[in-house]
C-alpha cells in the first residue's frame, strides 16, 4: 500500500503517515524499514495488517550500498605464506663457512713445534661466528634482502681481522681456513647473484 508522510519530528523520531485512501497513522522509528530514511511529503510504502500499520519503507529501490540485506561477501583469497627452510643455499653455506672457522687453526706447526693457535681465539673470530649464525639465520627465514648483503661485508672484515691479528701470533693457514675463504666468496655470490625468497605474512 502507498501513502504519504505528512509529519515527521527529527528530535522524537515519530511522524504521521497518510494511506492512499485517506487513512492517518502513527508511526515510530522501529517502523521503519532499515536504512530508510523519512522526510515530510516523501511517498512511501506501507505494510499494514489487521488495521495496523506494521512497517514503513521508500516507494523506489533501496540502493545496494545502503541496503541492509546484502549478499555475503565473498572471502579474500590470500596467497598463502611461504613456510619450512626459505633460501636453502645461503643456510647452507653460512653454516658450512661456521663449521669452517669452528676448525680454522689448533694443527701441529713443524715450525712452532707445537700446535697454531685457533682463529676463534680472537675476538674478531668470535664476532664472525655470530655474524655467519645470523646470516644463515636470516637466509632460512626470508629476512629482507638488503640485511643478508649488508652483513656479509662485516663478516668478510671481522675474519680479515682475526686473520690478520692471529697470525701474529702464529696462527698458520690450513685446510679449515682455506674452505673458509672459499665460502665466503661463495656466500657473496649467494648473498647477491642467487635468486631470493621473502617470507610473506597476511
Amino acid at each position: 500500500m502507498r501513502g504519504t508522510i505528512i509529519h515527521y519530528d527529527e528530535l522524537t523520531r515519530c511522524g504521521l503517515v497518510k494511506e492512499a485512501g485517506g487513512r492517518v497513522h502513527y508511526f515510530r522509528e522501529n517502523q521503519l524499514v532499515p536504512g530508510f530514511s523519512p522526510a515530510e511529503d516523501r511517498s512511501v510504502l506501507l505494510t499494514v495488517g489487521n488495521g495496523e500499520l506494521l512497517a514503513i519503507g521508500p516507494d523506489e529501490p533501496v540502493p545496494v550500498s545502503s541496503s541492509p540485506y546484502r549478499s555475503p561477501q565473498q572471502p579474500v583469497q590470500r596467497t598463502p605464506s611461504a613456510t619450512g627452510l626459505l633460501n636453502w643455499p645461503g643456510f647452507v653455506v653460512s653454516l658450512s663457512a661456521l663449521v669452517a672457522l669452528f676448525f680454522a687453526g689448533g694443527e701441529p706447526s713443524p715450525l712452532r713445534g707445537s700446535k697454531t693457535p685457533p682463529l676463534l681465539e680472537s675476538v674478531w673470530a668470535i664476532a664472525a661466528a655470530g655474524l655467519l649464525a645470523l646470516e644463515a639465520y636470516w637466509f632460512a627465514n626470508g629476512a629482507g634482502r638488503w640485511k643478508v648483503r649488508l652483513n656479509v661485508w662485516p663478516i668478510a672484515l671481522c675474519s680479515l681481522m682475526a686473520y690478520w691479528l692471529q697470525s701474529c701470533d702464529g696462527f698458520e693457514s690450513d685446510t679449515a681456513f682455506e674452505a673458509y675463504n672459499y665460502l665466503l666468496l661463495v656466500l657473496f655470490l649467494v648473498a647477491y647473484w642467487l635468486p631470493y625468497q621473502r617470507r610473506h605474512t597476511n
